[in-house]
Formats: structure tokens, sequence, C-alpha cells
């Protein structure tokens, strides 16, 4: 059976009046991988390479990743936590830091202590 070029009308092909070329298979496959590279380059030349526009949203850019080593207990109170706020264990962590970021070290557990001692004194006064 003759291969037809796909870019010939088909009455043209049919009609017994012209000579069909019959061409081997891969002849065909050169002459079309040809005309798609050719049509492919000239999409490319019509449309030049756009800029890669920068994310707006942080996905991991200027981000930076450690590990973290908690006790059982921890982890557990943790996991608790986030699943109560429906949140990942990463995002609540990330929000506590977000949270105390500016308060120095000593000073948070003041206010801690405070709060946390606070609330016994108001117990035993009962």
């Amino acid at each position: 059976m003759p291969i037809i070029h796909p870019k010939k009308d088909s009455s043209e092909a049919e009609s017994p009046e012209k000579d069909v070329k019959v061409v081997s298979e891969e002849e065909y496959r050169a002459s079309m991988e040809k005309e798609i590279r050719e049509k492919i380059l000239a999409e490319l030349k019509a449309n030049p390479k756009k800029k890669k526009e920068k994310l707006k949203t942080d996905k991991g850019s200027n981000r930076h990743q450690f590990s973290l080593r908690f006790q059982p207990s921890m982890f557990e109170w943790l996991t608790q936590a986030a699943e109560n706020e429906s949140r990942s264990i990463t995002n609540l962590i990330t929000t506590y830091l977000e949270l105390v970021q500016h308060i120095p070290t000593w000073e948070l557990r003041q206010i801690l202590d405070a709060q946390s001692g606070s609330k016994r004194r108001s117990k035993r006064n009962r």
C-alpha cells in the first residue's frame, strides 16, 4: 500500500491521472521530522522567550531548613496542639517562633513564669 503524504488532498491521491510516489517508511519519517522541526523553529523565532517572572510567594527560596530533636512528651504535645488547630507541626512551630522572635529568652521565661505563677496564686487564694 502506498504511503501518501498527509498534506496532499485525498482527491488528488485517488485520481488515476497522477502518479503516486511510493516512499519507504524511513523516508516518510525523515520528511515529516524535517517539516516538524522547521515548524517548531518558526514558532520559536516568532515567540521569543519571556523572562521568568519571580514568584511573589516564597516557596523555599530564602528559607533555611534544619532539624529539631524533641523529647517524646514534647513531640506528643506539639502533635496534639497542631491537630487541635488543624495545622501541621511545622506550621505550629514556625508560628510560635515568629510570635516570640523579638523577645529575649530570659524575658520570655520571666513572662511565662509570671503568668503561670499568677494562676497558681489565684487558685490558692480561692
